[in-house]
């Protein structure tokens, strides 16, 4: 399996950053020796440089070489876009984030063990609507992607064909913090919304408020918005040692695919795997994330408000979960402190049959990672896997050497004092060298409440709600470069 050929594809190509990018590509062609990838695609976005490379093989049987246009099926990232094309309805007014989600989908959506509490897009997106990927969801998603589709009613209310009451959780009603548990289901919800609301089918909205706009070419589960077949990745898992297909061997032959003629609108987001079926190159995802690290917008084209991704990214929740893998979550982004340790990342990972997959940035630096592999032999790390991680330190140690890298980052850390209030009238005193720009309070359900915050001097508030109740909040503090989340307690 040695020997594969390392691709380097500068996209944009500048060594004036003051380090030799050669450097970079050849460590990655290392790491991607030492775990045995059959296949590997990475793209570093560092200011307005992309700089892509490949390694190894899209197709094994058929000896066909990575290339800058193969595609990848980028697992659970998907997501990601699948938030976006939501937040572009949000943002045009035609989606409330907290408002029941019933009204949207043509039928009422409840857990229940919970049948007064609403279900919203909010909860949606950060894994706290009460959904759980049951066996249920398995076998509903095997009928979705039949040539007759059932329609996603069939599968969520009681009495529906495929309804498992597994599929709700007993223990916590929607947007608990301490009932989040990670759905799939969820993404194929929020994917029949953006269809109920358009009044497109989820791959055409996608396509044209997206991936047109970015000029991207990339597809859901209608394969035939590719132009080449043979630009799939096929997954792979090492079986008795070697490579063996599991997903997307298509062998140069479009899949057939449904016919949406038939579908009505909002019937069954599952169709097009939304939650984890996106196929996209690297470089198109690195699209993607440098407009969000862009604050919504790509090379002049503006795909969402610069409010829209301070929403996405805002701590909507915090707690553990998947192991503590996940601690912090925005709107389907997770935050992440484990790429480049101790620093705020935004992003999400992937893995399905043999791929993992990264798609992770951070504004403050102006850097993106975007990894994927269609299978290698890796293990557990200490938070991601051991061949995520080699890549994370590569590119981090690379970056440190690069000229004023490190001067992007502030060098002291924005402190509340206290950050125990047991008196609506107690003084809280923010600490910080920069300007601050603004001062908000949320609860834990990632709620702004309004009208909370008196300050009479830049650097000190108080809570002038009356209202508000025990418990745990979060102070959004802005400064001119960024923004910072603090963990603050009311005790009344």
């Amino acid at each position: 399996m040695k020997n594969r050929f390392l691709v380097v594809l500068m996209l944009f190509i500048t060594c004036l950053v003051g380090q030799d990018i050669q450097q970079l590509a050849t460590r990655f062609y290392q790491i991607s020796e030492q775990f045995d990838a059959i296949g590997a695609s990475y793209c570093l976005v560092y200011n307005q440089d992309i700089y892509n490379f490949s390694y190894g093989w899209k197709d094994y049987d058929r000896q066909l070489r990575i290339d800058s246009d193969t595609k990848f099926r980028i697992a659970s990232i998907s997501k990601v876009i699948t938030a976006i094309s939501a937040m572009k309805l949000v943002e045009e007014g035609l989606i409330d984030l907290d408002s029941d989600v019933s009204s949207y989908l043509g039928f009422t959506l409840r857990n229940p063990n919970f049948p007064n509490n609403q279900i919203t897009l909010r909860y949606l997106l950060t894994h706290t609507a009460g959904l759980r990927d049951s066996n249920a969801y398995s076998n509903f998603l095997s009928a979705s992607y039949s040539q007759t589709p059932p329609a996603i009613s069939e599968l969520l209310l009681p009495g529906g064909d495929y309804f498992n009451s597994s599929l709700w959780t007993s223990y916590y009603a929607p947007g608990v913090a301490v009932g989040w548990d990670y759905s799939n289901l969820s993404a194929g919800l929020v994917a029949s919304i953006v269809e109920a609301v358009s009044q497109e089918h989820f791959t055409t909205y996608c396509q044209a408020n997206i991936f047109e706009p970015l000029d991207i070419e990339a597809c859901w589960n209608n394969f035939s918005a590719l132009s080449d077949i043979n630009d799939l990745a096929v997954l792979y898992r090492y079986v008795g040692g070697l490579p063996t297909p599991q997903a997307d061997n298509y062998q140069g032959f479009y899949p057939t695919e449904v016919d949406l003629e038939q579908i009505p609108y909002g019937w069954n987001g599952l169709i097009y795997a939304p939650q984890g079926g996106l196929r996209i190159s690297t470089g198109d995802l690195a699209k993607i994330f440098k407009m969000l690290q862009n604050r919504g917008s790509y090379e002049g084209v503006q795909i969402l408000a610069e409010t829209t991704i301070n929403e996405m990214e805002d701590l909507n929740w915090s707690g553990s979960g998947l192991g503590g893998f996940y601690t912090e979550m925005g709107l389907q982004l997770q935050r992440t402190y484990d790429i480049f340790s101790g620093e705020l990342f935004y992003g999400h990972a992937g893995e399905a049959y043999g791929l993992i997959s990264d798609a992770y940035y951070n504004p403050v630096r102006d850097v993106s990672i975007i990894f994927l592999t269609n299978g290698a032999n890796f293990s557990y790390g200490n938070v991601f896997y051991d061949f995520e991680e080699a890549i994370f330190t590569a590119t981090q140690e690379w970056l440190d050497a690069v000229p004023n890298y490190n001067d992007a980052v502030p060098k002291t850390d924005i402190e509340i004092y206290p950050n125990l209030v047991t008196s609506l009238k107690q003084k809280i005193t923010i600490k910080s060298d920069e300007k601050l720009v603004n001062t908000s309070l949320y609860n834990l359900k990632g709620q702004l409440d309004k009208n909370n915050i008196n300050s009479n001097s830049a650097n000190e508030i108080s809570l002038v709600d009356s209202n508000l109740t025990s418990g745990f909040y979060i102070l959004k503090i802005q400064t001119s470069t960024r923004t910072v989340h603090k963990k603050l307690i009311i005790r009344k």
